[in-house]
């Protein structure tokens, strides 16, 4: 994938993310309703205190140490991405998972900006509340580490 389509992508699948989280701002945020009962329910809520790993940990962090630890994130995802794409012979899934991760990255940095907190809307009953931005990225990780796992067997099998 050519960098302006991967920029496109990011964009686009980050954009989406931005305006679902505006149009429930405006039109939907005390809406509740199930969407899979006992499953998934729709519940609009803010989470201004941390990202899900550090609330698991127990911390809080502000609004400007949130985004710096985006930005980490982001620097480090742009190095792994480069140092994985000098290696791949063939870059789609790789392309694929970065897309979904960076998409991530900047609906988040995005979502700070307008709301000084993350807008989750789809509550996993009855563990956490998500957003698109959260899907990306696991689907996005998962794509990736499959790439890998899939890309050292090849390496090991064409090595032997």
């Amino acid at each position: 994938m050519k960098t302006k389509n991967l920029i496109w992508w990011v964009l686009a699948l980050a954009s989406l993310d931005v305006l679902i989280k505006v149009i429930i701002d405006a039109y939907f945020l005390d809406t509740r309703f199930t969407i899979i009962p006992g499953l998934f329910e729709f519940k609009p809520t803010f989470n201004n205190i941390a990202p899900y790993f550090l609330q698991l940990l127990g911390q809080q962090v502000d609004h400007i140490s949130h985004i710096t630890l985006v930005c980490v994130i982001a620097l480090a995802a742009c190095y792994i991405y480069k140092r994985a794409l000098k290696k791949a012979s063939n870059p789609k899934w790789l392309n694929i998972a970065f897309a979904l991760i960076f998409a991530a990255i900047l609906s988040s940095l995005t979502a700070q900006l307008i709301y000084k907190g993350i807008l989750d809307y789809i509550y996993l009953k009855p563990l956490f509340v998500f957003d698109l931005k959260d899907i990306y990225v696991n689907c996005g990780t998962i794509i990736f580490l499959f790439y890998i796992y899939n890309r050292d067997k090849n390496i090991e099998t064409t090595s032997s």
